[in-house]
């Protein structure tokens, strides 16, 4: 068994009988018996020697310690007797040079000692060996052991009878000794993990283990362990992975099994000498395959135009990460997949690139890969619409004429929209079409000058296409002269016209806004809408997108009074001459379109403006006869055209009707002005 030598550090003798006296600094000193006694139980001259620092090492079990002093006895009167040599450890240390009798320390109350026959007693020095055994060898009597021991000599069956013991000190060559023996402790290794357990082949594993150990009476403190061996066996080899120091956790690197299952085994090392080693324990090296479920986008329009962001949880049964997720989508309800995207590595999210995703309802789904490389099932699918961008049309053309002609190529169209803008001016806004016409002929002629023409197709999700644009000059090419006039008739102008060429049709364009069209053979046109003076145009077309203009010229409408007709029906006029109390009276009333609103904590309301209006005309007439009230009161709630020789012209509901009925029938009419439109549009 292991052992600790130390040597002695300092020694000093005392005197019971001179007990300020102290003797030290000497190569020997003298242990002495009283003179005379029985049975020496005062001794005249003790010893005390103590010991280098003792270090056992912890959890070490103390077997025993032996105290090892050389000495020569000398006996000054032959007779039968046993001697002595006790040593007592100290409860406390000592100061060789100040020890005295009176300030010896106190002793612990077990000792052992060594003895002799006087009869076989050895003539020269001789080493003494006191040992304690393992019933006293403990802890406590070790710390009283290093603070040091008192010598005493004790003789027995002698009568009147001193013994010297001559002890050599620290001083000589023969140091007093003490000499400890152990042995190493019993401890245990108890791994952290059962039969079973999960290490994965591919990805690095932290163990844990525990140790433990059997008390002792005689064990110095406890034992720590000092390193460990984790033994690590597939397939036939056997790695080790060696830990130093207290730790009782290890990694087990990525690799280290290479079967489905394997063994471990833990090996451990403690202070003083103990060891342990565990059980084999049974591994599992395959892992099993993880639960993918589908997060986000679930149930939400997505813009497919931009990147998206989609993302997934994984539930792995043996707490392992992914090591890699494929996604895919399926446009037809989950009857066809295709792949999406796959991410690399324990990830929860996978960006899709701006433009991947087709438009319109999608599902789509995930599967994740185990550590082992193998991919679990897919997750139930997750829908989303996807809105992006419809392709824009693929060409834009023009006939380049002033009738502009602006046809498309496009797919998944739904609708369109037509802009034509020339010189940063809007000239033209189809607005939303909807349909699947891929033409479209603008309802006016444009002027002379350069044009950009653009269109965009909307899809049946509401999504806008960008614009594809042209530009382009036009030119008009004018065909034959149309020579124009105008004449005045009874409440309207009459406008007629001459050419030699031929025209599929002539539109009449009043302040230049097309009001009417003739036929080819047609050369008049009235007007009886007009009321004062305006510019008159005839426009021919031939439909080969040109067009034809005729002169300008004024036209005058004149009505002599005031006259009122059902609009459409231009041909039967009511002329209202009188008043009876003077010139007609004229009166309108305009309100803007106001919305009013009502909050709390506000006295007055908050006005709104609605961009409607209301204009109201009240004229004021007289007639004498019945035939014509009956004819005005035919006309109540139609739509009327009134003008009157100051210029007014009214274009309405005749909304009501007030009469006075004397010899005459004085009356006021109410017209509600409508938005009739007198424009038309090209053919």
């Amino acid at each position: 068994m292991p052992s600790i030598t130390v040597n002695a550090n300092q020694m000093a003798v005392v005197s019971r009988t001179e007990p300020d006296k102290n003797w030290s600094g000497l190569e020997t000193l003298d242990v002495k018996t009283g003179d005379p006694q029985s049975y020496s139980e005062n001794p005249d001259k003790i010893a005390y020697v103590s010991f280098d620092k003792i270090e056992i090492p912890q959890g070490a079990v103390v077997s025993n310690y032996v105290v090892k002093l050389y000495a020569q006895f000398t006996v000054n009167k032959i007779t039968d007797q046993f001697i002595y040599l006790y040593v007592f450890p100290l409860a406390q240390p000592f100061k060789q040079n100040s020890i005295t009798y009176n300030t010896r320390p106190a002793q612990k109350e077990l000792s052992r000692s060594v003895g002799f026959w006087q009869e076989s007693m050895p003539s020269g020095y001789v080493w003494c060996e006191v040992e304690f055994d393992d019933d006293i060898a403990t802890s406590e009597y070790l710390n009283a052991l290093q603070n040091g021991c008192k010598i005493q000599i004790t003789i027995e069956y002698g009568r009147y009878t001193s013994v010297i013991a001559h002890i050599k000190s620290h001083l000589s060559q023969q140091t007093p000794q003490a000499v400890i023996t152990y042995s190493p402790p019993t401890v245990r290794v108890t791994p952290g993990f059962t039969n079973g357990i999960y290490i994965p082949k591919n990805l690095a594993k932290s163990i844990s283990w525990s140790t433990g150990y059997d008390s002792n009476k005689n064990m110095i403190g406890t034992p720590k362990q000092v390193s460990a061996e984790v033994r690590c066996k597939s397939g036939g080899t056997t790695k080790t992975i060696r830990v130093e120091g207290g730790a009782t956790t290890a990694t087990i690197p990525a690799g280290t099994f290479t079967e489905g299952t394997g063994q471990i085994q833990i090996a451990i090392t403690t202070t003083a000498g103990g060891t342990a080693v565990s059980d084999w324990i049974t591994v599992n090296n395959t892992d099993e395959t993880g639960t993918a479920i589908a997060v986000s986008p679930r149930g939400v329009r997505v813009d497919g135009d931009t990147a998206q962001a989609f993302s997934w949880d994984y539930d792995s049964p043996t707490g392992t990460p992914q090591t890699k997720a494929e996604l895919q989508v399926s446009y037809d309800g989950g009857g066809k997949w295709q792949e999406l995207v796959t991410a690399q590595g324990d990830v929860r999210q996978a960006i899709v690139n701006a433009g991947t995703l087709e438009a319109g309802a999608a599902a789509w789904r995930v599967r994740c890969f185990n550590s082992d490389g193998i991919p679990g099932e897919y997750s139930a699918a997750a829908y989303i619409i996807v809105a992006k961008k419809p392709l824009p049309p693929s060409y834009v053309t023009t006939n380049a004429r002033p009738r502009l002609a602006v046809e498309w190529a496009s797919v998944n169209q739904q609708g369109y929209q037509v802009q034509v803008m020339s010189g940063g001016q809007l000239l033209f806004d189809s607005g939303t079409v909807f349909g699947l016409a891929k033409q479209l002929t603008l309802p006016e002629f444009l002027q002379d000058g350069d044009f950009t023409a653009q269109v965009r197709i909307i899809d049946k999700q509401g999504q806008w296409s960008n614009w594809v644009s042209i530009d382009g000059t036009v030119q008009n090419v004018p065909a034959e002269t149309i020579s124009a006039s105008a004449a005045k008739r009874r409440f309207g102008v009459s406008v007629e016209w001459i050419t030699e060429g031929e025209y599929q049709a002539f539109y009449l364009l009043r302040d230049g806004i097309p009001i009417g069209k003739a036929g080819a053979e047609i050369r008049q046109w009235m007007d009886w809408a007009a009321n004062g003076k305006h510019w008159y145009t005839v426009r021919g077309v031939k439909g080969d997108g040109y067009y034809t203009d005729s002169n300008a010229i004024v036209g005058i409408t004149a009505v002599p009074y005031g006259a009122i007709c059902q609009w459409g029906d231009f041909a039967h006029w009511m002329v209202l001459k009188l008043h009876e109390e003077g010139p007609f009276v004229h009166s309108e009333k305009r309100a803007a379109g106001t919305e009013y609103v009502q909050y709390a904590g506000r006295a007055l309301p908050v006005a709104y403006e609605t961009g409607w209006k209301t204009v109201s005309h009240t004229v004021e007439y007289t007639v004498r006869k019945k035939a014509e009230w009956e004819a005005l009161k035919a006309l109540e709630g139609k739509t009327v055209l009134y003008k009157d020789y100051r210029g007014a012209r009214v274009i309405g509901t005749l909304e009501s009707i007030e009469a006075e009925h004397t010899k005459r029938i004085n009356f006021s009419l109410t017209i509600q002005e409508t938005d009739v439109q007198e424009r038309i549009a090209y053919d």
